[in-house]
């Protein structure tokens, strides 16, 4: 396999961005899916220069760091990663129930679900 010279795999990196409207398509593809047609991104911000490649930001927007946008592949596993944040948060706030921050059991679970799905197939 091919590398660029930051030893990246050659074919995950387009040289051409991936677009906002490319990843609507895609989290509306994956909430169809994987996620029963739950709407749990209501869009995308892309940022320059987060201190992380991505985040769930207020109301159900994705925060995405301009820094991936060359990677097809990343840029759908980010996708996956944070509409299980905000399935979560979804849930964990309309039932009242104590928020799970972060990558514990019930986001684990989500991952492993997804991958049996197979939603991370051709992308890992």
């Amino acid at each position: 396999m091919t590398t660029t010279s930051k030893s990246r795999p050659a074919e995950n990196w387009s040289g051409k961005p991936v677009t906002t409207r490319q990843m609507m398509r895609w989290i509306r593809s994956y909430e169809k899916s994987y996620f029963n047609n739950e709407r749990l991104v209501s869009g995308i911000e892309i940022k320059h220069k987060l201190p992380q490649i991505a985040c769930l930001g207020l109301f159900s927007f994705i925060e995405i760091s301009d820094d991936i946008l060359r990677s097809e592949k990343l840029v759908r596993i980010l996708l996956l990663h944070e509409l299980i944040h905000s399935k979560l948060f979804l849930q964990s706030h309309s039932r009242d129930k104590k928020q799970e921050h972060g990558h514990g059991p019930r986001f684990r679970a989500e991952i492993k679900r997804l991958m049996s799905a197979g939603a991370y197939d051709k992308l890992l």
